[in-house]
C-alpha cells in the first residue's frame, strides 16, 4: 500500500503522515526508505500502525503520548488475541485484519488504558472490560480509576478498512 492509500483510506491528514515518517515517530513500526522523491510502500501492519499513530495525533495527542497508546493497543491485541487464544487469526499489526469480534481500545483522561473485547470463547459474546492501566512509566494498575473523558478506538473498524469491507460484528449493529 502506498502512504497515500492510507490517507483515503483512513482520512489522515497527509502532511501529518508524512511528517511522522520524515520524523522517524514511526520507525518501531515503518521501516525507513531510503531519500525522498520515492513512492513509498507500505506492508498492511505498517500501515494500521502508522494510521492508529496519526489518528491519534491528530486528535491532538502528543508524538510520546500517541506512540505509547499504540504501543499499549499492540501489546494487549497480541497477548488477548494469540497468547490467550481467544482469536489467534487477529493481529493487525502483523496484517491478519480478520475478525468477527468487537477490539476496543478505550483511552481515559488521556492517562490510563484499557482494552475491551467479545473475544473470550467462554465469554458468551459479552463484552469484557480489561482493567485500567496507567500510561507512563511505571506502568500501575488503576482499580479505582473512572475517567471523565473517554476516548474509544474501535480496532475493528480500522482493521476492515484494510480489508476492504465492515467487520461483520458492524454489519449485525446496523440491521437492527
Amino acid at each position: 500500500m502506498q502512504v497515500g492509500e492510507l490517507v483515503k483510506r483512513m482520512d489522515l491528514p497527509p502532511k501529518l503522515v508524512k511528517y511522522t515518517l520524515e520524523h522517524g515517530h514511526a520507525d518501531r513500526w515503518v521501516e525507513r526508505t531510503a531519500g525522498s522523491g520515492h513512492h513509498r510502500d507500505i506492508a498492511p501492519g505498517e500501515a494500521f500502525a502508522l494510521g492508529l499513530l496519526v489518528k491519534l495525533k491528530s486528535q491532538g495527542f502528543q508524538t510520546g503520548k500517541a506512540r505509547e497508546c499504540v504501543e499499549l493497543v499492540e501489546e494487549a491485541v497480541r497477548g488477548i488475541a494469540r497468547l490467550l487464544g481467544w482469536a489467534p487469526q487477529f493481529n493487525p499489526f502483523t496484517g491478519d485484519f480478520e475478525t468477527t469480534q468487537s477490539w476496543i481500545a478505550d483511552i481515559g483522561d488521556r492517562r490510563a488504558f484499557r482494552m475491551l473485547t467479545d473475544a473470550n470463547p467462554s465469554g458468551g459474546g459479552r463484552l469484557e472490560e480489561f482493567g485500567w492501566i496507567s500510561l507512563g512509566r511505571p506502568r500501575r494498575k488503576l482499580p479505582d480509576f473512572q475517567p471523565e473523558i473517554t476516548i474509544r478506538i474501535d480496532l475493528g473498524l480500522i482493521a476492515s478498512r484494510f480489508r476492504g469491507k465492515p467487520p461483520a460484528i458492524l454489519k449485525a449493529r446496523s440491521n437492527r
